[in-house]
This record gives structure tokens, C-alpha cells and sequence, in this order.
């Protein structure tokens, strides 16, 4: 199947990984995510999948598990994620911060929302 990324996705990540740990959670498969990342560039940005880990989102544990990786404290994390359930409201529970990504959908959310990653830039 053919995917592309999200306009601003792979220049924030990158901006982003410069000034801070910074790593993909996804309920994905890890080959898979793996080659998209490397196909984008991103091949040094840790990869946390589902298939690798105790527990999907929005098991706490897999946020638990990035979270430790990366050595980031869970209250000091921000989970950016396009997925209400998975994403924001699982992060949230976990004891993380979230922005919920809508696409430019104008939702109401329990977290910040955002129609443009590279609003995370500011």
C-alpha cells in the first residue's frame, strides 16, 4: 500500500529530535514502521510498536515502556498522536501530556489540539 507522510511531519520530528528525546509509539507492526522511517530519514528516531511491546496503546504500559527508553519522565512527556482513544485520552491516563493532531478538524478535545504539526515548533 502506498502511504506519504503528514505535510511538516518528517521537518518537526527532525527539528524536534534536536532538542529533545523524541520517539515514535505507533500500535503498528516494528518491520513495517521501521522501513517507513527509514525511507523518511528517521532511522534514528526509536521506535516503540506494539508488536514489540508488553501492551498496545492505550495500555499505560506502552507509554510506561517509551517513556523509560527514552528517558524522559511521563509527566514531562508530550504524546502527540491523531487518535483520540489511543493517542491522547491512553497518554493522559498514563500520566503524560498530549496534543491530539485533528488533520483540520475543529474538535473538542481533553488536550490541546493542533491541525498542523509544525505548530509543535512554536
Amino acid at each position: 500500500a502506498a502511504w506519504s507522510p503528514v505535510p511538516g511531519a518528517v521537518e518537526t520530528v527532525q527539528a524536534l529530535a534536536g532538542r529533545m528525546p523524541v520517539g515514535v509509539l505507533t500500535n503498528g507492526h516494528a518491520e513495517l514502521q521501521a522501513r517507513k522511517l527509514r525511507v523518511l530519514g528517521l532511522a534514528d528516531v526509536p521506535l516503540f510498536a506494539s508488536s514489540e511491546l508488553a501492551a498496545p496503546k492505550p495500555d499505560a504500559r506502552a507509554y510506561e515502556a517509551a517513556c523509560t527508553e527514552l528517558g524522559s519522565a511521563r509527566w514531562r512527556t508530550v504524546m502527540v498522536g491523531d487518535d483520540l482513544t489511543n493517542d491522547v485520552e491512553g497518554a493522559l491516563l498514563a500520566g503524560l501530556r498530549a496534543v491530539w493532531f485533528t488533520r483540520g478538524a475543529d474538535r473538542t478535545a481533553p488536550a490541546p489540539v493542533i491541525s498542523d504539526l509544525r505548530e509543535l515548533l512554536v
